[in-house]
């Protein structure tokens, strides 16, 4: 299937949104008890990693009635999983004094033990959509978004309840069905692109602009409710990924992307490495290794230089993974043409 740079701008964008949230959330900060504004600022700059996850799966939804579902395709993402995990463990165990035994089995199993969260979901995810295509052909597409607006409007409900009344929460949306409901808002938006960017275009930017608001302020937001109301209230409760909230900006701004004409190979170079990039940075080995052992972040909260390193930090490795992941893809590449080589030179034999 044909690159789409304005799709491919997506996925770079989440997985930076990604990266930024793992440095928010991994670097074992020790926050004063008083909420500050350097808190404020590490938590924002961190609250949109479910957003990237959100709009992964809304991509993959919105190629959903054109791709084609091939075994191959499961095995490479397999394939990717497993030689990230096992060669990072390899590596780290063989040439370092870091203590990773505990994790020889989750690196060699890391779909069926759960190594990356999101993948183990997302593979099986891939089992399903040959079938959840089947279903949305036959289906009335208004049907659908009934379904899927009225699901996800619901979600936040027992949550809600459950801390105004401080009852314990005895409902959970399970992440493989939420995955599967996120892939159909995607597929609805490639059902709907036409009136998204049209008719529908001043609800798409209003959405936009609010949801980015509360997003931005939304650690504030939690820490004056949690203040004032003596509620418990987690602190990514409006970002979380049935977050409301967060849906509806991850559609918006799927919608803002929409509107762009782009063809870059570029970008279209960058988006095929975001999966190695997430593979590497998010690996349980590397992300203690990089913000907390190397960066050592925690020791910096007061520092002047928190919002440069901040800001600069993800940056970089981003790029340090995406320049890995791309050689890693030269090599596969040239390993690939010399088998196929190979064999023509055989079969002409």
């Amino acid at each position: 299937m044909e690159r789409k740079s304005n799709i491919e701008l997506i996925r770079i964008v989440s997985m930076l949104m990604i990266v930024f949230h793992h440095y928010s959330a991994h670097s074992g900060w020790i926050y004063p008890a008083e909420f500050s504004k350097r808190e404020f600022f590490i938590r924002s700059i961190g609250i949109f990693g479910k957003v990237g996850v959100t709009l992964f799966l809304l991509i993959t939804g919105y190629f959903l009635g054109k791709a084609n579902f091939r075994p191959s395709k499961l095995f490479n993402l397999w394939a990717h999983i497993f030689f990230y995990s096992s060669s990072i463990f390899i590596i780290f165990s063989s040439f370092t004094d870091m203590n990773v035994e505990s994790l020889k089995w989750s690196s060699f199993f890391p779909i069926s033990l759960s190594s990356y969260w999101f993948l183990s979901f997302f593979f099986f995810l891939q089992f399903s959509l040959p079938a959840l295509k089947s279903v949305v052909s036959k289906v009335d597409k208004k049907m659908i978004l009934i379904y899927v607006v009225t699901i996800l409007t619901l979600l936040r409900l027992p949550a809600i309840i459950a801390i105004l009344t401080k009852s314990p929460i005895r409902f959970y949306i399970g992440d493989y069905f939420l995955f599967i409901l996120t892939a159909l808002a995607g597929y609805l938006i490639s059902v709907y692109q036409v009136e998204l960017v049209t008719i529908l275009k001043p609800w798409v930017n209003l959405c936009f602009s609010v949801t980015l608001t509360i997003l931005v302020l939304s650690p504030w937001l939690i820490n004056k409710f949690t203040e004032i109301t003596k509620l418990p209230l987690g602190m990514f409760f409006l970002a979380d990924q049935s977050s409301l909230i967060s849906i509806i900006f991850s559609v918006s701004l799927f919608a803002l992307f929409l509107r762009v004409t782009i063809s870059s190979k570029i970008i279209n170079a960058i988006s095929s490495c975001t999966l190695g990039i997430y593979l590497i940075h998010d690996n349980t080995i590397i992300r203690q290794f990089i913000w907390k052992d190397f960066f050592k972040n925690s020791e910096h909260f007061s520092d002047s230089t928190l919002i440069f390193r901040s800001l600069m930090q993800p940056l970089l490795v981003f790029f340090v993974c995406l320049v890995i992941e791309f050689i890693r893809k030269q090599v596969v590449g040239l390993l690939r043409n010399a088998i196929s080589s190979k064999r023509s030179q055989l079969a002409e034999k």
